[in-house]
């Protein structure tokens, strides 16, 4: 990686009990609506974040911890190809723009998202609640925790229906913030 020029960035010292927290915000935490992209990977939202993606690679990498939130609400829409079990329809890509075959939640490889992780999709069978693909309103969400793939660089949908994408902090953080990181 090049040297880089020093950047600014916010640290909050109260958002985990006194330990510092960088967070770095980006141009894609507005929930955004999706449709109409049926293609796998058809829809691309490429994150630009409010400093440059060697700089956040680099916090990443010299911190103890770091998580991302990410968000995907789904009406008739699934995440991975049900004629296909290996094809994602909907992914988010992480270092180098490589899909990553997880969802939040879930174990990275383990093709599944947080509640497929854990076995409470609302359909004890499926890897993600948008793959069981009704007409029902649903999400999958949670942190991305492995720092190896973080930070992530887009967000890829196909068989969109009509769905909703959030890439946000959680409630109880500041809405323009995404990364936390701790440093080591």
């Amino acid at each position: 990686m090049p040297e880089l020029s020093p950047c600014e960035v916010y640290c909050d010292l109260e958002m985990e009990n006194g330990v510092g927290v960088t967070i770095i915000g980006h141009d894609q935490e507005a929930r955004t609506f999706v449709s109409g992209y049926e293609g796998t990977g058809d829809y691309k939202a490429t994150i630009t974040y409010d400093i440059s993606y060697d700089h956040v690679v680099a916090i990443v990498d010299h911190s103890a911890k770091c998580k991302q939130y990410l968000r995907w609400e789904c009406y008739a829409a699934t995440i991975k190809n049900p004629h296909l079990s290996d094809v994602w329809s909907t992914y988010w890509t992480k270092r180098g723009d490589v899909p990553a075959d997880y969802f939040p939640g879930g174990v990275p490889g383990s093709g599944k998202c947080g509640c497929g992780q854990i076995g409470n999709c609302a359909n004890a069978s499926a890897a993600c609640n948008c793959d069981i693909n009704d007409q029902v309103w649903r999400s999958d969400e949670g942190y991305l925790t492995y720092k190896d793939d973080l930070p992530i660089y887009s967000f890829r949908a196909g068989d969109t229906g009509n769905s909703f994408l959030r890439l946000h902090a959680c409630p109880s953080s500041s809405s323009l913030s995404l990364l936390y990181s701790w440093p080591s």
